[in-house]
């Protein structure tokens, strides 16, 4: 069984953490090349390229040749990224829906479906995907399916539904016409619409806990991220009391208490069962009064 709150986390969690920052970064890497390289192909396509001198022609198709190779090698990496992980959430759950990383996971792979299938897809659209190994069909392919992989985790649907920078109803129902159009599995495709249809559940829902709860007392808030928590823990060395998920999230990548930058180890923090049972208490008693009025 994997115990992420370990001192130090499984080897496998790190793993997967680090390819979760390789996919982010190979990708986001790929597409701002991509994007240079449509500029620069626009450019041989415009009056400007025949005003150019042959020096400066020459130029350009070297620095075009150089952006190609580097937008190559970053989509290379970011299909397998994507394609390991699509792998592995179809055997293993627990590590991509645990509370430390679970909603940096749906945060992903909603600002990945934004980029490939929004509004700004056109700035990606160069002369030949292939010479840059860009697969923005097999992208969505293999995203999707992580999406259907963990759509029967709660944690996941509510952390994609929770997403306020990229999720909305709208990128779904886009996904699934842009799925029948690549030819998907039929199973994806109707995979993706029975995870749709929680999303958006759980997107109404916390709306409306959102503003159930708004005028939360600070000491029931989050310090470093200003969210209600529902696990609080103490830090030893800071008396800084923090979201578990929060500082399981930190302490992955730097174990350090982040207010005093002196060592830290999750085995090291301290739950506060008091301050929980509170907000669960003040949490039930906005509910009711909400019910009553």
């Amino acid at each position: 069984m994997l115990i992420i709150e370990d001192a130090v986390p499984p080897l496998f969690v790190q793993f997967i953490n680090l390819l979760i920052n390789d996919a982010i970064f190979t990708l986001d890497e790929a597409m701002d090349y991509l994007k240079k390289i449509r500029e620069l192909e626009l450019t041989k396509e415009s009056p400007e390229w025949e005003a150019m001198s042959t020096v400066d022609r020459l130029q350009h198709d070297a620095n075009l040749r150089t952006q190609g190779k580097i937008a190559k090698f970053f989509n290379i990496m970011a299909n397998e990224s994507i394609k390991v992980l699509s792998y592995v959430s179809s055997e293993i759950k627990d590590v991509f829906t645990h509370s430390s990383m679970v909603d940096r996971v749906a945060a992903m792979f909603n600002d990945f479906l934004v980029k490939l299938i929004g509004n700004k897809m056109g700035l990606l659209k160069v002369r030949d995907f292939d010479a840059y190994d860009f697969k923005p069909k097999q992208l969505v392919k293999d995203i999707s399916k992580i999406y259907v992989n963990l759509g029967d985790q709660d944690a996941f649907c509510e952390a994609v539904a929770g997403d306020e920078r990229s999720y909305t109803p709208g990128l779904f129902i886009k996904l699934e016409k842009v799925l029948i159009k690549v030819c998907a599995e039929s199973s994806t495709i109707q995979g993706i619409k029975v995870v749709a249809t929680k999303f958006k559940k759980m997107s109404l829902l916390k709306e409306t806990e959102e503003e159930l709860f708004a005028d939360a007392p600070d000491e029931f808030l989050d310090p470093l991220l200003t969210i209600l928590m529902t696990d609080p823990v103490l830090l030893p060395t800071s008396n800084q009391i923090v979201e578990r998920s929060t500082i399981q999230r930190h302490v992955m990548s730097d174990p350090h208490d982040p207010f005093n930058r002196k060592p830290l180890t999750m085995d090291m923090v301290i739950p506060k069962d008091d301050l929980r049972q509170q907000i669960e208490e003040w949490k039930e008693q906005k509910r009711n009064h909400a019910k009553d009025s």
